[in-house]
């Protein structure tokens, strides 16, 4: 068994690259067996779908552990079952990432305008969308879940989206520190 070391270098343009600096070996069957492998330059190639899955991925978890400490800790969030608690937070995704979209776009197009007009009303109109997306959200995991989910209130919902936004840029934050090199 060698003593090599391999480094995964994950590049801006979704594609990877392992640079092999010695010999290093890898279990190849279930009883242990190793295969020694030399090489100068495997390539492993990331997807825009399989960025796109592991954010997904990560998301949902993500999500799905701060709505149930939500639930276990606040008295304005009721969900039955852990298996509706992942699916609320596929939707909480879905809406987010549609809302976000939204707002960029919207940002964009008036910073792209020159006037204080255009400033003013793109400040209102993207903070309106943020603010009215909330309802939105509500009323589609009443609609979709029914009785199977509570949200008690507005603020409580901005508490929780805020905190499930937060905590997933903090995921992507030490995901990006830990592949510079």
């Amino acid at each position: 068994m060698g003593s090599g070391r391999a480094e995964l270098i994950l590049c801006s343009n979704v594609s990877a690259r392992v640079e092999t600096k010695e010999d290093f070996s890898i279990p190849t069957t279930m009883t242990g067996e190793k295969e020694s492998v030399t090489t100068d330059s495997d390539s492993i190639s990331i997807t825009p779908k399989q960025r796109l899955f592991a954010d997904w991925m990560t998301a949902v978890l993500v999500y799905t552990v701060i709505l149930n400490l939500f639930v276990e800790h606040s008295d304005a969030f009721v969900i039955d079952s852990f298996t509706i608690s992942v699916l609320t937070a596929i939707v909480l995704k879905a809406f987010l990432d549609i809302i976000l979209r939204l707002e960029h776009r919207v940002a964009t197009f008036f910073r792209a305008r020159e006037g204080t007009f255009f400033r003013v009303f793109g400040v209102f109109l993207t903070f309106s969308i943020l603010f009215l997306s909330k309802f939105v959200i509500l009323e589609a995991i009443d609609i979709i879940f029914g009785d199977h989910v509570e949200i008690s209130g507005f603020i409580p919902l901005v508490a929780l989206i805020i905190t499930m936004l937060v905590a997933d840029l903090l995921v992507h934050r030490i995901y990006e520190r830990l592949g510079r090199i």
